[in-house]
């Protein structure tokens, strides 16, 4: 257990916050110091992975989601573990799927500590939401509290620090299921617009020759539409090559404001991915760490969001699918 002096330390040197009257506010108000256990972890599946934070920003955001009794804090990677079981809870025999618990265990490097410890001011405006679950609370001073939806997935710290996930049941099963079946439907009505082509062309000659110009056309309008994008964001980005898993990937930088749908047509048009989400729109995509992680990008913050099952991300869809058209390492 960390003494009130290397708490202190924690609090004031080794977190950096741009929020500095928040820290000031919290830390005078504390009568009691939080408990953090040091390189010790608790035992548990975690919901949500957030990172890169710092201690205090992941006491934070566990506050801000009512099932958060507790977090794990990987002090190496700034990798915050949001945990919906707390110490307290070692008595319970059965965790999520019904795996045995057996409490806080030694993890070099991790920090662990119950929520309950912490001072609740440390939520601001959020400091007494009922949010459900499967969404987190946010405060604004012109539209007071409101409860915003996020996917959550379980995942498991092994003892080589990697992880591993299972996807929460209120999301990923359903939305795979709805996606092949929009597959197969896209798939069918492709083929019926096909043969209804083919006809079309086999009863003259002159038909085909004028859907061949239609499609001229088309084609023609739709590159025109390519370029008028391109100039649009032309200058805001730009291109790196890096290599991830030993394969050469192509990382997008934003460096000026883009909209979501700009960034997800830069991402599809350059087959691109994010490693960073700073100056980059709320939304969802494509990863520079592996194709089965997509990331979710939220003022600034980067959360890791793993596909269940091994699936992969893909921007075009905006969805896990089994193999993803927009990724390929």
């Amino acid at each position: 257990m960390y003494s009130e002096a290397i708490i202190l330390g924690l609090l004031f040197h080794m977190l950096q916050w741009d929020n500095v009257e928040l820290l000031t506010n919290t830390c005078s108000k504390m009568k009691t110091y939080p408990q953090i256990n040091e390189n010790q972890k608790l035992n548990s599946e975690s919901f949500l992975v957030i990172s890169p934070l710092q201690v205090l920003q992941c006491a934070r955001e566990c506050q801000l989601r009512s099932v958060c009794s507790s977090f794990n804090y990987d002090t190496q990677t700034h990798e915050c573990f949001l945990n919906t079981e707390s110490s307290g809870d070692q008595s319970q025999t059965q965790g999520f799927g019904g795996e045995a618990r057996s409490g806080l265990e030694a993890k070099t490097g991790f920090l662990h500590s119950d929520i309950q410890s912490w001072p609740k001011n440390l939520a601001e405006g959020c400091m007494n939401h009922e949010c459900p679950v499967n969404t987190f609370c946010e405060s604004d001073l012109n539209i007071g509290v409101t409860c915003v939806e996020e996917s959550w997935t379980m995942v498991t710290v092994k003892e080589d620090g990697a992880t591993t996930s299972q996807a929460d049941t209120t999301t990923s099963q359903a939305d795979t299921l709805t996606e092949q079946a929009d597959t197969t439907s896209q798939a069918d009505t492709t083929t019926s617009q096909a043969d209804t082509l083919t006809d079309q062309a086999d009863t003259t000659t002159s038909q085909a020759d004028t859907t061949m110009g239609q499609a001229d056309t088309t084609t023609s309008q739709a590159d025109t539409t390519m370029g008028q994008a391109d100039t649009t964001t032309e200058g805001k980005f730009r291109l790196e090559t890096i290599v991830v898993n030993g394969v050469t990937v192509t990382k997008l930088e934003l460096t000026s404001t883009l909209t979501s749908a700009e960034v997800e047509k830069l991402i599809i048009t350059h087959s691109a991915c994010l490693q960073s989400c700073t100056d980059v729109p709320g939304g969802d995509y494509q990863y520079c760490g592996k194709c089965t992680t997509y990331i979710t990008c939220s003022n600034g913050a980067l959360y890791e969001r793993p596909c269940a099952g091994g699936l992969q991300w893909d921007q075009t869809a905006r969805n896990c699918v089994f193999s993803s058209s927009t990724c390929s390492y």
